[in-house]
């Protein structure tokens, strides 16, 4: 089967899906930000794309384990550290932060981590429940 070429999504993640973007499942997770799971065989790591509009920033939060998240398009600032197509940023449960999607264009991450995230502001963790809830299957 061919897939269509994506210019976002690397070959082989395209070929895995067997589409393109626009032929993804995408679930609003939050305001300006939505969600589409990749199903894999490996119960213990929660993947998935997600679609960031520019300038959202995610609530602050932190990881109950690490989280591996590579950016294939747009830009992502974090701690004043700057993230472009191709960067793969990493964080745990040691750190604490709010990436901001940068950049005159909405912002595309590959995800995977290995245990929910917890959000630490005070409305944000009124959607830690929630949360733990979608990294199940």
């Amino acid at each position: 089967q061919t897939v269509p070429s994506d210019p976002v999504l690397p070959g082989p993640v395209a070929r895995y899906l067997g589409t393109g973007l626009d032929g993804l499942h995408w679930q609003r997770i939050a305001p300006n930000v939505e969600e589409a799971r990749i199903a894999t065989t490996n119960a213990t790591f929660k993947t998935c794309l997600l679609r960031i509009k520019k300038g959202t920033a995610i609530p602050m939060h932190t990881h109950g384990g690490t989280e591996y998240t590579l950016v294939l398009k747009g830009a992502i600032v974090d701690d004043e550290k700057h993230y472009l197509r191709g960067d793969l940023m990493l964080a745990d449960g040691m750190h604490e932060h709010r990436p901001v999607a940068a950049g005159n264009e909405e912002c595309i991450c590959l995800a995977v981590l290995d245990a929910p995230l917890r959000f630490t502001s005070f409305f944000g963790r009124l959607l830690n429940p929630f949360f733990s809830g979608s990294f199940s299957r």
